[in-house]
């Protein structure tokens, strides 16, 4: 968890089913009020990425693990108190690029949630401030084993 000194000045972003604190430089914006594939999205407006959001999907966990070959660095690590991974990767889509991905199981165990931000190179201060805000994020309709 990060100390109160990093996230002091921090924003809370609220979910639907979850919240968590982000830098007051991102700009996060709602992308999906809970309809659809993506439920509860959020575009976080992380400076300098290409891509960053926060969301739960309907499709399985599993569905996003990443291929062998363009896994950088893989983790286990807690999630909103649920188990879940970080991993590192590169994505060839035209130029090589970075992601940096935290996923655990949806709401109930079904589905998923995950956070993303596409990079256009490893940033070492990204990350460090994406595990710091990984470490805030709560399931509070979750913890009770309610079905969102």
């Amino acid at each position: 968890m990060p100390t109160s000194e990093v996230v002091q000045n921090w924003s809370i972003l609220q979910g639907n089913y979850f919240s968590l604190q982000v830098p007051v430089d991102w700009h996060p914006v709602r992308s999906s009020s809970g309809t659809g594939y993506c439920e509860d999205g959020w575009q976080l407006g992380v400076p300098g990425a290409i891509h960053a959001s926060v969301s739960f999907s309907g499709a399985d966990l599993i569905r996003f693990y990443p291929p062998e070959p363009l896994l950088i660095s893989e983790a286990t690590i807690t999630i909103g108190a649920k188990p879940g991974y970080k991993w590192i990767r590169l994505i060839e889509v035209g130029e090589a690029r970075i992601a940096y991905e935290y996923m655990t199981t949806g709401p109930a165990d079904e589905g998923s949630f995950g956070l993303s931000v596409l990079m256009p190179a490893e940033d070492k201060i990204v990350e460090q401030q994406l595990d710091q805000v990984v470490a805030t994020i709560t399931f509070p309709n979750d913890a009770a084993g309610s079905q969102l």
